[in-house]
């Protein structure tokens, strides 16, 4: 499996409605880039672009992922959002694939219920 990761801390910034961002690895530093409130991850083989909108328990993060390359892969990206008392949540956008394949996403913190993420993880694998 073959991942780029983007790392979001969303605690008390997220009230104003913007997230601050740490730095990434350093091997995930040379395909990825983060503001506080947009993602950009990009490789060979797929990429992935979104903001983060909205402020607590709306907040979402909104992209797209798309597969590059002919290699019998898709791509897809996956959030994990993390929320106090140790909540946390596990998203993933559709599949793209075959090369060329844009598929758009929506994501929020939560199952039914939406909670109000302390941080979140950004990663483009192949699967």
């Amino acid at each position: 499996m073959f991942r780029r990761t983007v790392y979001a801390a969303v605690g008390t910034l997220i009230a104003a409605g913007s997230l601050a961002v740490t730095a990434p690895t350093a091997s995930a530093a040379t395909d990825c880039d983060a503001s506080t409130t947009s993602w950009t991850c990009s490789a060979s083989w797929g990429s992935s672009e979104g903001d983060f909108t909205g402020s607590g328990s709306s907040t979402h993060a909104k992209g797209w992922v798309k597969d590059k390359k002919s290699d019998s892969y898709c791509v897809q990206v996956v959030l994990t959002w993390y929320g106090s008392n140790g909540k946390k949540d596990t998203d993933y956008s559709p599949q793209a694939c075959p090369n060329g394949d844009k598929d758009e996403f929506d994501k929020m913190p939560g199952d039914g219920t939406h909670w109000s993420p302390t941080a979140v993880k950004i990663s483009v694998q192949k699967v």
